[in-house]
């Protein structure tokens, strides 16, 4: 686009399933990730990997009525994550991983989910503990446009 600084995109990743009869639009009842902030920069080639779309037990089910719980993920450097020590976003009882850091810094969800948190998942098991890297210690009431920032109490 001519610009010499870095572009800010939005990678969304849904199935357009709604109960089984896809209606050509993703809304509510399709399988959805969060939409996740990518930074571009100029000159440089990007590649996003590791993105799991399991819709058995990883993605949630869209809810375009419904308010949106936004919130920023701040993280220095994608602070270790990788495939073996993802991001895991735990919203209610559903539980996504996200496993390239490139797409950590920012989402944004349309969901039912009423309570959240997030914590990088260093040993890999799917469960908090806390020495880990976490934005809360437990589950917190989710509202629009929260700014979540990961620490550790063992640095």
């Amino acid at each position: 686009d001519g610009e010499d600084g870095p572009r800010e995109l939005w990678l969304l990743v849904a199935q357009d399933y709604n109960a089984g009869i896809p209606n050509g639009t993703i809304d509510n009842d399709d399988y959805i990730l969060p939409a996740m902030r990518v930074v571009l920069y100029p000159g440089q080639s990007t590649v996003i990997q590791h993105i799991i779309f399991d819709s058995s037990a990883h993605v949630a089910t869209a809810a375009f009525g419904q308010s949106t719980r936004r919130f920023t993920i701040a993280i220095a450097g994608g602070a270790g994550i990788s495939p073996s020590s993802p991001l895991i976003l735990q919203l209610d009882s559903l539980t996504i991983p996200i496993t390239d850091p490139m797409l950590a810094s920012g989402m944004a969800i349309n969901t039912n989910a009423g309570n959240g948190y997030a914590f990088i998942d260093a040993n890999n098991n799917y469960t908090y503990e806390a020495t880990e890297w976490r934005t809360h210690n437990a589950p917190v009431t989710l509202v629009e446009n929260n700014t979540w920032l990961l620490y550790t109490a063992n640095p």
